[in-house]
């Protein structure tokens, strides 16, 4: 589907493709949580604990922080530009969308943070109970790595920074992090005809 529109107008023209973009998401958003729960159960019975809980506290968290993200720019943010649309002066901001904006912004760091850090603990349990190989888990863990650091440390970077931000805003879409959980499932599919015992249904 692209990016979402960079104006108020082409927000209010694909207003129905900007619902299923969210509605996609906000499904995503629970399938993740439902799998991490199943993963949880099985490396939990295997044996490791630390890190799948430390993983599973975090996404517990940032599950709903990505709900109320998702879901401000899914109705809140596309009803207050249609009324900008309709009052005629969509460059005029309405006083009670910036502060409200701004804090969806602290949310979404929150979120995408949050979630970074559990893609880290849980390709460290996976490597713990064996089912992930040595390479995998390095992958999953710099890249959660190189992610926090870029967004905790976005206020050090210098006033013009290349790329319009990069790398901070790749980083803090709030999808990016979720869909690394997608690319752990097709390891998992990978590895579950092989001879991995927390893999196999009990």
């Amino acid at each position: 589907m692209g990016a979402p529109p960079d104006t108020i107008r082409g927000w209010v023209d694909t207003a129905t493709e900007q619902k299923v973009r969210f509605d996609i998401l906000l499904v995503d958003g629970i399938l993740v949580a439902l799998g991490l729960s199943l993963i949880k159960h099985f490396l939990q019975e295997e044996g490791e604990k630390l890190f799948t809980q430390l993983g599973f506290t975090a996404i517990v968290i940032a599950i709903p922080l990505f709900f109320i993200n998702t879901s401000f720019w899914h109705s809140f943010a596309l009803q207050t530009y249609k009324i900008k649309i309709a009052g005629n002066s969509p460059e005029k901001p309405l006083e009670w969308f910036a502060p409200a904006a701004q804090q969806i912004w602290v949310i979404t760091i929150g979120q995408v943070l949050l979630t970074y850090f559990s893609v880290a603990m849980f390709a460290a349990s996976l490597r713990q109970t064996g089912i992930f190989r040595r390479t995998p888990m390095f992958i999953y863990i710099a890249f959660s790595i190189i992610a926090i650091l870029s967004i905790t440390l976005f206020p050090l970077y210098p006033g013009a920074t290349a790329f319009s931000g990069f790398p901070y805003y790749p980083f803090m879409i709030p999808a990016v992090p979720i869909m690394l959980f997608y690319y752990v499932g097709v390891n998992l599919l990978r590895y579950a005809g092989k001879a991995s015992p927390a893999l196999t249904i009990r």
